[in-house]
């Protein structure tokens, strides 16, 4: 079972990785929440996790925290994630720090509402500057 501090040095959610088949995925966790499909890739979506795939291989794993915890299926992680929407960046950095992940910021998806960080796992953290919010936790191929 994976947690946030796994995720950040792993890139990884459990069994949930990328180059992994998405046919897998869905054996393991069941039916999707949400399915979208077109001629070049799929997404499927289990609370509050998007995956993308290209040619049924997982190409993209975006975490979108929610409100009031981040929601994971049980089959990846047993305890929702600490983070949340409104975890702050001084918050994030910490748990950075207590994960022992180094990390930089993402100079050319920073701009004036919004910082991107980057784990050295290549996991991309986005925040809204606006209204101090975490957005998503992303990583591709």
């Amino acid at each position: 079972m994976c947690n946030f501090n796994e995720f950040l040095k792993t890139g990884s959610i459990g069994f949930l990785k990328l180059g992994k088949s998405l046919q897998d995925l869905v054996l393991i966790l069941g039916e999707p929440q949400l399915i979208a499909k077109n001629k070049s890739f799929e997404i499927v979506k289990y609370n509050d996790i998007e995956v993308t795939s290209k040619n049924g291989l997982i190409n993209q794993i975006k975490v979108s925290p929610g409100k009031n915890m981040t929601r994971i299926p049980k089959q990846l992680s047993r305890r929702p994630w600490s983070v949340t929407k409104f975890t702050t960046i001084e918050e994030l950095l910490d748990l950075f720090h207590d994960a022992k992940t180094s990390w930089k910021i993402h100079k050319s998806l920073t701009f004036d509402r919004q910082l991107c960080i980057v784990t050295e796992k290549e996991v991309s953290v986005f925040f809204d500057l606006d209204c101090r919010e975490l957005e998503s936790l992303f990583i591709s191929q």
